[in-house]
């Protein structure tokens, strides 16, 4: 877990709690594209409940003292990040031997939220072609 993503995840359930407020977060200012999955994963495991709109989910909750939270964070889609998944280098060989690639995750592959254009470079760099995106 990247402990910005997890403190900026804290921050903003006490801001919520202190403030009585809704709390967004969104990429930019501060916040890596990147760190959107990790924002909700870290969330989905904090929140009594959640809903999920086009381009926002929706986070709530009682904090320690039993204040309310509510914590708004944009879409992993919205955000323009695409899903990628990659095989890892030791683990090639065998699926060539094999004679196939297998799947997603029995086959040690391993998946990625990134920009569009670092996407594309990592495709772009499998010599085997087997990185490709698999949401979008």
């Amino acid at each position: 877990m990247s402990t910005s993503a997890q403190e900026l995840v804290q921050t903003a359930i006490q801001s919520s709690a202190v403030f009585s407020q809704i709390v967004h977060i969104r990429s930019g200012k501060g916040v890596e594209p990147c760190w959107l999955p990790i924002i909700h994963d870290e969330l989905q495991t904090e929140c009594e409940g959640s809903a999920e709109h086009e381009q926002t989910v929706e986070y709530w909750g009682d904090d320690e003292d039993g204040d309310e939270w509510r914590v708004h964070v944009e879409s992993i889609l919205a955000a323009g990040l695409v899903l990628v998944e990659t095989m890892p280098e030791h683990l090639k060989e065998s699926h060539r031997v094999a004679g196939n690639w297998g799947t997603h995750p029995s086959n040690g592959s391993e998946r990625r939220w990134v920009s569009p254009q670092e996407a594309e470079e990592i495709i772009e760099e499998d010599s085997d072609g087997y990185a490709k995106i698999v949401c979008s």
